[in-house]
């Protein structure tokens, strides 16, 4: 249900989720997400419909890479507000035998498979299938998400009800013609939203529009330091983590000592951690080793890392990262 004013942002989030790389069971629970915010027609058929092409591109290798069927898009109807034209996958009955949580899949049974499956994918899934975010650009913050019945609200707030301190994010909920919207109006909640479905570069974008917007305006000054000093300590997080997978790739990690390897684990999760706190969660293993360790550890690995790159200019493209943060519920 996007808008215009929230079609361009919106449409940076969800082209980033789209494309991202996922395993199997993750690209089935961000599917499981999408079916059930997808209407059903009267032959029990379920459409699923976006203005957005590459989440329709999203589904497609969805069904195709984990269940073996060949779908096709339908670019036959026109949003009513926007003119834009909304892309449709008809899903036939007699291919619901394959998705394992078809069973399921009705509202008394939302609890079980957010067990089962993985819930961040599965808010994921509903995002790309509902969701909208304005542009922080225009200062006016709102995440919005339209779901199809109360017990699905019941169930995500549940979810979030887990996350604590500056992770929280606490929806409220309103009604739309005849729809249930649930949304955020608090600029670090949506960021930690982001940061949860796992739109990390779209988070970045946010916060740092959102850093510049409220610097200018001279708000909240303490929020600012916090969220910098975060944004820094995750794209550290984020380079450390590209030249350990880098050089596991090229090199291998046995040449590194226990200690040096420890380090290396304790990063892969806790992506958003400062150097400072890797220090202390390294206290916490056994290990007592200083911040300026750690960077010097990070320093020397990074040396490593662009040796390969530069003897292998694609390697970047080879590898898969995944981030755990504070942010995200581990699996």
């Amino acid at each position: 249900m996007e808008n215009t004013e929230q079609s361009s942002f919106t449409q940076i989030v969800k082209n980033e989720l789209s494309y991202k790389k996922r395993k199997p069971k993750e690209r089935v629970s961000v599917l499981l997400g999408i079916m059930i915010c997808s209407k059903i027609n009267s032959k029990g058929e379920y459409e699923i419909e976006s203005e957005i092409i590459s989440v329709m591109n999203l589904v497609l290798m969805i069904l195709q890479k984990e269940f073996g069927y060949e779908a096709k898009i339908i670019h036959e109807k026109k949003n009513k507000i926007t003119k834009n034209i909304i892309h449709q996958i008809i899903l036939p009955k007699d291919i619901y035998p394959k998705f394992p949580f078809y069973k399921d899949l009705s509202e008394e049974n939302y609890d079980k498979l957010f067990e089962k499956y993985i819930p961040n994918s599965i808010i994921c899934g509903v995002f790309l299938k509902t969701g909208t975010i304005n542009d922080p650009e225009n200062g006016n913050y709102y995440l919005g998400i339209t779901i199809p019945n109360e017990k699905l609200i019941e169930t995500i707030n549940s979810e979030f009800d887990k996350l604590e301190g500056d992770r929280q994010i606490q929806f409220k909920h309103f009604v739309r013609r005849n729809h249930d919207i649930l949304y955020l109006k608090k600029s670090l909640q949506i960021g930690n939203f982001l940061a949860y479905i796992n739109a990390i570069t779209a988070m970045l974008n946010y916060e740092n529009i959102r850093l510049t917007r409220d610097y200018n305006n001279n708000d909240n000054r303490v929020t600012i330091c916090y969220s910098a000093n975060y944004e820094k300590a995750l794209k550290n997080g984020i380079n450390n983590i590209k030249d350990i997978k880098i050089v596991e790739k090229c090199y291998g990690l046995q040449n590194f000592s226990e200690r040096d390897l420890k380090i290396f684990e304790i990063r892969l999760d806790h992506a958003d951690s400062s150097y400072t706190e890797l220090s202390e969660i390294a206290a916490k293993n056994n290990i007592t080793i200083s911040r300026s360790t750690i960077v010097k550890i990070f320093s020397d690995l990074k040396k490593l890392a662009d040796k390969c790159r530069l003897h292998y200019p694609n390697v970047e493209n080879e590898i898969k990262i995944e981030l755990k943060t504070t942010l995200m519920d581990e699996e």
